[in-house]
């Protein structure tokens, strides 16, 4: 009798897949639901809340979030132990005892990554809990859809195989040229269609400010009159005009800014550092790898969107990846050693022009690693022959700090030149000495604790296994992959030093955000993830251990999910513009104004239109509200409009003369004019071009006249203190919405308060209730400082 070659599944067998395929439909769409579709379901304080577009919160559908997780691992589990595959996977991972360490503590890091922060505030959408609920929903449905559809895979995992290997047998250049040249394209075209070739956030506007003065042949201008109009988040306006970033990339936009198309550096600095990964891979581990590294970095949207922005992190990268390579050639290469030494220390000074703190942690673990290597090094050849290779080590090593100490020096004179002080950030020029790093330090009155340290660090590393690849499963799965089960080299651990310090550096920074871009401040580490993700990938060192037939499937569904789900949600989200967008400027344009002043509710999407000195065809100024007027007396000549996205309005009547702005001024003056003003030290105006008026008064009774801008300035740099000022009498406009000037801003109320030790007593208002007079002085009882 002959046997049946195609028997019958077992009905168990059917169940489960059939079990198994329902249960991957619905964890699938659930992820896809809280990634695509927020009005639907989202994820907060450690809930799933089903909206399905009901406006009130008391009748969401409400799941408790950690037993929805528990339940998800315990049918994984039950999956991996009702299937052969799965089976065998355990049983040799259960084998594989001398790697019993690094499987346990490579897959404890994992799920460390994977863990949902618990965020102290109330408000359901600062939670970010959707990050890791995403991915572990995510992963859960792919791994019931790999084992549901089984072999029905096959056709689209057959065909991904076959382009991998036609991109494998390209000629090293071509390919190197194709992969440069797809992310040239395609972040060019990012650049044009979701971002309209602006900037789309405040600290990029300031760095394509300052390519600006550099393009003009300047480092900084002189503040412009009335300067509190023409103020941009993060660019100093104290007397000196330029931004506060150091120069590295504002020095590459300049080269856009010169042939005018500053949008183009970006895609080249993204299409470089791809080619550059490619031969960091090839010097470290070998062909394969590298390639694979290339087409992950190619494919991400990680480094697509941030290379079709402005964002130094695009220039950042380059330099930290060239770094890695010169430094990979310095100690493997004997013949390019010096070349190579020098070129790496160069190019991590580029990094410290850049982002001085990046370029900090990423040299950290190198430095280490060259004074191993030179302890270890024994009696140089060149002693006994001085023809002999390889050179000095500590010659190499004194090249590549003479060119990191060569860029540091031009930051050094760079700071001297614009903010006095060689040691002096334009960071702390702008917003003092607690803009830096460690515990308790911050700005924007946002001051970092250690249980918010935790919380920021553990958004990043969710972030990072969701915006990385834009897979449904953890990006950081492959890295763990090979940590647990390949074969581990010097190299792979000083790849994952630079992505171990950028985390654990950050930690300590007070201010993180993965709105846009996600986790910007380990995107430094991109190369490093591309390639051990790679390594992980390619299974190197466990090619046997079952996980390589999934491959091509899984890849298949995850680039499913990423081109159908992640990256149109990425494209929706980044073209509603985050801070800035084209849309006022368009609306201006269109309109077809002339000869005109135009305020606007956000100067970062404008500002960048204006000449340099401030006196083009159509001038943008901010939107000050009762200040407004004053900017007349400088353009007197000029029509006035509002304009904030598709609003735009004439402001028929903006004369300073008869404004109640002058009319509130002239009515406190007039109240001081008769009063005996000794007592007092000092005289606060709101606008220092206008204080003309009170000039006499103040000098007749000895008082400095200091306008709040200038007294920001010196409180935000410690050169004085509220207390060496007072007694001082302080006129206020209402509502005065100028930056700087969150101090006084309670005097809009017109009551008496206390900051400190510093009492604030409400004098007098003006008739017209638009400027008020304050007393301010020591509070009684309080000891000066």
């Amino acid at each position: 009798m002959t046997s049946n070659p195609f028997p019958r599944p077992r009905p168990g067998y059917v169940v489960l897949r059939v079990v198994s395929l329902l249960l991957g439909i619905l964890y699938a769409s659930l992820s896809v639901l809280i990634r695509y579709s927020p009005a639907l379901i989202s994820i907060g304080s450690w809930r799933v809340f089903l909206k399905f577009f009901r406006p009130d919160l008391s009748n969401w559908t409400q799941v408790s979030l950690g037993p929805a997780i528990a339940i998800t691992l315990l049918l994984l589990i039950g999956l991996a132990f009702l299937t052969a595959s799965g089976k065998t996977m355990w049983q040799k991972l259960r084998r594989d005892r001398p790697n019993r360490f690094w499987i346990a503590g490579a897959f404890f890091l994992l799920l460390i990554t994977m863990l949902p922060p618990s965020h102290p505030a109330d408000n359901l959408y600062l939670a970010g809990q959707e990050l890791a609920a995403y991915v572990i929903f995510g992963s859960a449905g792919m791994v019931f859809l790999l084992y549901g559809l089984g072999s029905l895979l096959d056709p689209a995992a057959r065909a991904l195989q076959g382009v991998y290997r036609r991109l494998l047998n390209l000629k090293p250049a071509l390919f190197v040229g194709l992969a440069a040249l797809w992310v040239f394209v395609l972040t060019s075209l990012v650049s044009w269609f979701v971002f309209d070739h602006i900037p789309h956030v405040q600290d990029t506007v300031a760095q394509l400010f300052q390519a600006k003065l550099f393009a003009a042949g300047r480092l900084y201008l002189p503040s412009p009159p009335l300067p509190q109009f023409f103020d941009l988040m993060h660019v100093i306006n104290d007397g000196r005009w330029y931004s506060q970033y150091p120069p590295g990339h504002p020095l590459l936009l300049m080269l856009g800014v010169l042939i005018h198309a500053p949008w183009i550096i970006n895609p080249l600095l993204g299409a470089l550092t791809v080619a550059v990964i490619y031969h960091l891979g090839r010097e470290v581990y070998g062909e394969p790898t590298a390639r694979l590294a290339t087409l992950l970095a190619s494919l991400s949207p990680f480094l697509i969107f941030m290379s079709s922005e402005f964002m130094n992190h695009s220039s950042a990268l380059l330099f930290t990846s060239l770094f890695l390579l010169f430094f990979a050639r310095a100690v493997r290469s004997p013949q390019s050693a010096l070349r190579s030494s020098f070129l790496a220390g160069l190019c991590l000074g580029m990094v410290v022009l850049i982002r001085p703190f990046t370029a900090l942690l990423i040299a950290a673990p190198f430095v280490i690693a060259a004074l191993i290597i030179l302890s270890r090094t024994p009696q140089p050849a060149y002693r006994q022959s001085p023809t002999a290779y390889p050179p000095s080590p500590i010659g190499r090593w004194l090249l590549m700090l003479s060119g990191g100490a060569l860029m540091f020096g031009v930051l050094l004179l760079y700071n001297y030149l614009t903010t006095g002080n060689a040691f002096k950030l334009g960071y702390t020029a702008e917003y003092g000495a607690s803009h830096t790093v460690g515990l308790g330090q911050g700005a924007f009155g946002d001051v970092l604790t250690l249980p918010k340290a935790v919380l920021e660090t553990n958004l990043d590393l969710n972030a990072l296994n969701r915006y990385l690849f834009e897979f449904p499963i953890p990006s950081l799965l492959f890295v763990a992959l090979f940590f647990a089960l390949g074969k581990r080299r010097k190299w792979d651990f000083l790849l994952l030093s630079t992505i171990a310090m950028l985390v654990g550096g950050y930690f300590f920074y007070f201010w993180h955000s993965t709105v846009l871009f996600g986790p910007r401040w380990e995107y430094e580490s991109f190369a490093a993830l591309a390639l051990l993700s790679a390594r992980g990938v390619r299974g190197e060192g466990f090619r046997d251990s079952g996980i390589q037939g999934f491959k091509a499937r899984l890849f298949v569904l995850c680039y499913s999910s990423m081109f159908l789900v992640a990256v149109p949600t990425l494209v929706q989200k980044y073209r509603q513009g985050y801070d800035v967008s084209s849309s006022t400027y368009r609306t201006v344009q269109q309109a077809g104004l002339h000869h005109a002043v135009v305020f606007a509710r956000s100067m970062e999407e404008v500002g960048l239109h204006n000449n340099l000195d401030l006196n083009s065809d159509i001038v943008f100024a901010r939107d000050l509200g009762p200040l407004n007027p004053a900017l007349q007396t400088l353009y007197p000549d000029r029509r006035f409009y509002y304009a904030d996205r598709d609003t735009l309005q004439e402001l028929e009547d903006l004369r300073f003369d008869n404004s109640p702005l002058k009319q509130g001024l002239d009515s406190i003056v007039a109240f001081l004019e008769p009063k005996g003003l000794q007592g007092y030290r000092s005289l606060l105006f709101p606008v220092k071009e206008l204080a003309g008026t009170v000039q006499p008064i103040a000098r007749k009774a000895g008082l400095t006249v200091l306008d709040y801008r200038s007294l920001d300035a010196e409180l935000v740099g410690g050169t004085t203190g509220l207390t060496g000022i007072v007694p001082a009498l302080a006129i206020w406009v209402k509502n005065d919405p100028s930056l700087h000037l969150q101090i006084f801003g309670f005097m809009s109320d017109g009551q008496n308060f206390q900051v400190g030790d510093i009492r604030f007593t409400h004098i007098t208002t003006s008739p017209n209730g638009v400027v008020s007079l304050f007393d301010i002085r020591p509070a009684p009882g309080s000891s000066p400082r």
